[in-house]
């Protein structure tokens, strides 16, 4: 049936299919030639696989050319930067770090003797404010025995009196 369909076809003649009363057993016949003429039609994935894979090929080539670019590119500034800044910045470096290294610790010595003056006054504020409080408990506590001792001896002197 296929190779009549692909003759009228060909030839430029319609092709017409007439159904007869045993339907079913044409249309069985008929259906895989369908499918397989809309198959070779319309399945696109073979040609479309190829392309895909001969424009991955050209992109990887092309993608590692621009690496390698890069990587001649990185290597020819590391090559520049050692042969001639890396002396130039030492250079600049020993002559600007040692003002610098004093100037820091003269910096660490005016902030160290603040603190230690601040810190000394505070000390000793901090050590008169406690002898102070101590001096005012002391006080209560004298106060407090001094009234417990009288009551007691107000407590006990009727007693005594009588002996």
């Amino acid at each position: 049936m296929y190779n009549s369909i692909k003759k009228a076809h060909i030839y430029g003649t319609p092709y017409k299919h007439e159904f007869s009363s045993n339907e079913s057993l044409r249309l069985s016949v008929f259906f895989p030639d369908l499918f397989d003429l809309h198959g070779r039609l319309f399945n696109h994935r073979p040609f479309l696989q190829g392309e895909i894979r001969r424009h991955e090929r050209e992109f990887e080539s092309r993608r590692g050319d621009r690496e390698v670019e890069a990587v001649f590119r990185s290597l020819e500034v590391v090559t520049e930067l050692r042969d001639g800044e890396v002396d130039r910045l030492a250079k600049q470096c020993s002559a600007t770090l040692p003002a610098a290294s004093e100037a820091a610790e003269a910096a660490d010595r005016a902030a160290a003797a603040i603190l230690e003056r601040g810190g000394a006054a505070d000390v000793e504020q901090a050590a008169e404010a406690s002898r102070q409080a101590r001096e005012k408990e002391w006080a209560a506590f004298v106060v407090d025995a001094q009234d417990r001792y009288t009551r007691i001896r107000m407590s006990v002197q009727p007693l005594l009196v009588r002996v």
